[in-house]
């Protein structure tokens, strides 16, 4: 039962990831599929110096950080304040958020 299990687990999760490694390492068409050769890192240099993926990474971040954090927090205020009504200890049944 352990081999049936590691075997779904290396089918459904470790064979994708390596499979996408591997393909990251070529160019690709969609239009040309046979057209296919190896570029290497060369898909990543040109990642890391394309300015609108560092606008992305920033946009992200932005959302990670402000939006998503501190709207929790914001949302779960009430039930720190004396008076105001919860939901179980939570305002709203919002619970909070950490980044680990």
């Amino acid at each position: 039962m352990l081999g049936l299990v590691l075997a779904l687990l290396a089918f459904f999760s470790i064979y994708p990831f390596v499979a996408n490694v591997r393909n990251s390492l070529f160019h690709y068409n969609l239009t040309e599929p046979f057209n296919r050769y190896f570029v290497g890192w060369g898909n990543y240099v040109r990642l890391i110096q394309d300015h609108l993926f560092w606008r992305a990474v920033v946009r992200t971040l932005y959302y990670v950080i402000l939006v998503h954090e501190l709207g929790y927090e914001r949302a779960d205020f009430p039930s720190y304040c004396p008076g105001i009504r919860s939901l179980g200890g939570m305002a709203f049944g919002v619970g909070r958020s950490f980044v680990l």
